[in-house]
This record gives structure tokens, C-alpha cells and sequence, in this order.
């Protein structure tokens, strides 16, 4: 985390010195101090040094680890020792230099009046997407407040941490916090999911708030994976209820009925790669229908592609990652025509998709790059050596090995870029000197 301390008065600038020591523990950052004073703080950076214990004495307050719930917090004791803060001054006008730092920094922390803090920001909130967390503390070190991005920003959890630096009290107000309801970006922010519509999950966390009845629609796989599925747990209540849809199995070799292509290793269960069978039992837009008959409000969480109703909202997971390979200088828009293709058939979420990855030769196709682009992803490289530990488990070909070193691409790419529990989502799909596969994550 990147933070700034704000400061304005000699009061402030003492706690704020205490606070950014504190915030060593969450990363690097810049403590900003009035020019009328900055001179008695003549250090120009500061660094932790010495061993780290569990907790830091400092002259106003007290900060125990052991008091937080460390599983929540992004707190890193091993990088402690070399995070750092530099000391710089404030700049006039004030609203200016708010403007400046506002992007710049993933948490504000301000050392002053709420009102002064709530003119200065004003000009640059945009979304709860995009704005920084900020936090406002009073001179006396009583409170910190969560003013903005409490949730995905996670401004009510720094408040908590802040607040513990200086023996202070946070100061939270967002309704799912102080009822203790399920809030749907909270949800998706702990899994690590994308949200289909910020005004759905508004929408499905304002039932929750009004204690009706909830949902969570989740697949076997993806509620099998203990990441998920105790988190899920957690929050199971008489008002949020979750409902897994499972797999039909073969009762002969166990795995999933009508997605095993005999062609892979028993290890790769997936859709079929010639005609992309896919499975009817995987979660759909009648699941949401049906769990919407028996509960106000519906959470989706799923790589699938589906359309939620007025009352839900879907939780992408980013489980899935795409191995891609194609002819020299193939354009762009055959590429993301076969992309578009594929995923269309197998019915996937193109936001499930987490990395995109190929061989070294294919590193500057433009139209691999730009599909990156669309994607918002980084181009990964798999080397020839790991592809060969693997390639028996594909088909293959005597001409691409000739060629490249390798008998096959799209498939190895994609599973060397996953975890090792998982399975080919979908298989070599090829079309137009195209080749798309993707593995997911389980």
C-alpha cells in the first residue's frame, strides 16, 4: 500500500508522525507537513531498523498485532524493515495540492477538521471503483473516521488499523458494517472477484441491509476450493443462505459426466475441443431465476456468463487462465473473433480471465498484444522446457514441434499460467490459424 499522512498544524504533525511510523507495517509512503514547521523535522526520509516484534511502543498509543484480525489485515512484518517514509511540505493552495495527491496515493490519511477534509476532495471523487481511501483524525488522537472507499478501497478496515496506532476509537458508518449485514463489494473484494454492476451489488447490499433474505449461488468447483467456500461459511446466517449447484457424476470413473474427453490426461477434465460440449449443468440464468423465487436478493458468484435478474448481482472469480498461439502476423480481429468465439460457446465471463500467456516466438504478435489490451492483462511467457514437462498430456503436432520446439502450445501455455488443482475449461479450440485454450482453477 502507498499512503500519505496530511498534516496542517504543529498539534497534527505530531500524531501524524506517529501515524506514519505505524503505517510502516502497510507499506511506503510520504508524510506531509506544514513549511512553518517542516524544519523541526529534519530527517528527510525515515526507515524501520532493528528487529520487528509484535508490537511498536510509540509516545501516544500502542499498536498490538496480535489485537487485529491479521487474516484481514495486509499486515506484512517481514517487509516492515524496509518500507520507508519521506518527509515533504504541504503546498498552497490546499485544494490544488489535495487534487495532486489524490490519485497518486492508495490511502490518505489526514490530520485535521472532517470539514476541511470534505471541501478538498470534493473536485476529485469519481467512484467507489477508483477514489483512495480516506481517513480523517482529530488532533487529540481520539477517532478515525472511514470517510470514503470504505469497502474496496478499504478505508474501514485502515480506519480500524489507524485508530490502533494511536489508541484511538474508528469511527465506521456504512450500514452493512454497523448491521452486521453481508455487503456485496466487501464480498467480492475477499474472493478477489470482479462485480458485474456496481448498481446491482447497491442494490442486492441494500436488501441485505433491510435484513430480507439472501442468496449465494455458487458452483461445486468454485465452493469446493477452500478460498471460497470458507469464506462463504462464514457468513451462512438464517438471512444468507448458499446454495451450491453440483456436478452429475459417472458413476464408473467419478469424474464430471459429459465433460471428459478421453484424449487428456485424467487430470484435465474439461470441455470438449472439437465441438465445445459443453456441460448443461453448470450454473445458469435458471439457477438465478429459481434461487430468486425463494430469496429477496441473489449473489452470483461464477465464471459463467450470465445475465443476472433485477434483484441480483454475479461475483466473477478470476479462475481462469488463457493459453493462446497463432500463425505469424494473424490480425487482430481474426483473433478476437476465434477469442470471442470460443468463449461464447463454452459460455464464460471473458472478466474471469486472470492471464493470458504464450511461447517466446509469439511474444510480438500485434494481435496477440493487442488482445492483452482488451483484456487488461500482461502478456506472460512460458518457456520451451516447461512446455516439454507436460506437452504428453495434449495432442500434438510432428510439424508445430519441427517448427517451434514444441508439439503443442495454446494448452501447456494455459495450464503452466494456473495452479495445479484444476482443469482445461476448454480444450484446443482452433480456428483461422488461431488457437484458444483455457484452464481453470480449482
Amino acid at each position: 500500500m502507498k499512503w500519505a499522512v496530511i498534516t496542517l498544524t504543529k498539534g497534527a504533525a505530531k500524531l501524524g508522525k506517529i501515524i506514519a511510523e505505524g503505517m510502516l507495517r502497510r507499506g511506503s509512503g510520504t508524510f506531509y507537513i506544514s513549511e512553518r514547521f517542516i524544519d523541526e523535522y529534519s530527517i528527510d526520509e525515515y526507515s524501520s531498523n532493528g528487529n520487528v516484534d509484535k508490537s511498536i511502543d510509540f509516545s501516544m498509543g500502542k499498536l498490538e498485532i496480535k489485537d487485529l484480525k491479521s487474516d484481514e489485515l495486509e499486515v506484512d512484518n517481514n517487509s516492515f524493515i524496509e518500507n520507508k517514509y519521506a518527509i515533504a511540505p504541504v503546498k498552497k493552495p490546499f485544494k490544488d495540492f489535495v487534487g495532486e495527491l489524490f490519485y497518486e496515493y492508495d490511502a490518505l490519511i489526514f490530520v485535521m477538521a472532517t470539514g476541511i477534509v470534505c471541501r478538498s476532495i470534493a473536485p476529485y471523487i469519481q467512484s467507489k471503483t477508483k477514489d483512495p481511501a480516506i481517513i480523517v483524525c482529530d488532533e487529540a488522537g481520539r477517532h478515525a473516521i472511514s470517510l470514503l472507499s470504505g469497502h474496496l478501497g478499504g478505508g474501514n478496515e485502515l480506519s480500524e488499523y489507524v485508530a490502533g496506532i494511536y489508541g484511538g476509537e474508528p469511527v465506521i458508518t456504512t450500514a452493512s458494517d454497523v448491521t452486521g449485514s453481508i455487503a456485496v463489494d466487501m464480498l467480492a473484494k475477499s474472493i478477489g472477484a470482479k462485480i458485474s454492476s456496481m448498481e446491482k451489488a447497491k442494490d442486492v447490499t441494500a436488501i441485505a441491509v433491510d435484513n430480507k433474505k439472501i442468496c449465494i449461488l455458487i458452483d461445486e468447483n468454485t465452493y469446493n476450493n477452500p478460498f471460497y467456500g470458507n469464506k462463504l461459511d462464514k457468513i451462512k446466517s438464517d438471512k444468507v443462505i448458499i446454495k451450491v449447484k453440483y456436478k452429475k457424476r459417472n458413476r464408473n470413473d467419478g469424474v464430471l459426466n459429459n465433460v471428459f474427453d478421453k484424449t487428456y490426461s485424467t487430470q484435465n477434465l474439461g470441455y470438449k475441443i472439437n465441438n465445445l460440449s459443453v456441460n448443461d449443468d453448470i450454473l445458469s440464468d435458471n439457477d438465478v431465476k429459481n434461487a430468486n423465487k425463494n430469496s429477496d436478493g441473489v449473489i452470483i458468484i461464477s465464471e459463467n456468463k450470465i445475465f443476472p435478474t433485477s434483484t441480483s448481482v454475479q461475483l466473477i472469480p478470476q479462475i481462469l487462465h488463457l493459453g493462446i498461439g497463432c500463425k505469424k502476423d494473424t490480425p487482430f480481429d481474426v483473433i478476437l473473433n476465434v477469442f470471442d468465439e470460443a468463449c461464447d460457446l463454452a459460455k464464460i465471463d471473458k472478466r474471469a480471465i486472470s492471464s493470458v500467456a504464450t511461447i517466446e516466438l509469439k511474444s510480438k504478435e500485434k494481435g496477440i498484444l493487442a488482445l492483452c489490451d482488451i483484456l487488461n492483462l500482461e502478456l506472460k511467457i512460458v518457456g520451451l522446457d516447461d512446455i516439454r514437462k507436460i506437452q504428453h498430456c495434449y495432442k500434438g503436432s510432428d510439424f508445430v514441434e519441427k517448427t517451434i520446439g514444441v508439439r503443442a502450445v495454446s494448452e501447456p501455455c494455459a495450464q503452466i499460467s494456473g495452479n495445479k488443482n484444476g482443469y482445461m475449461r476448454i480444450g484446443r479450440y482452433a480456428k483461422d490459424g488461431v488457437t484458444i485454450s483455457l484452464w481453470e482453477d480449482l
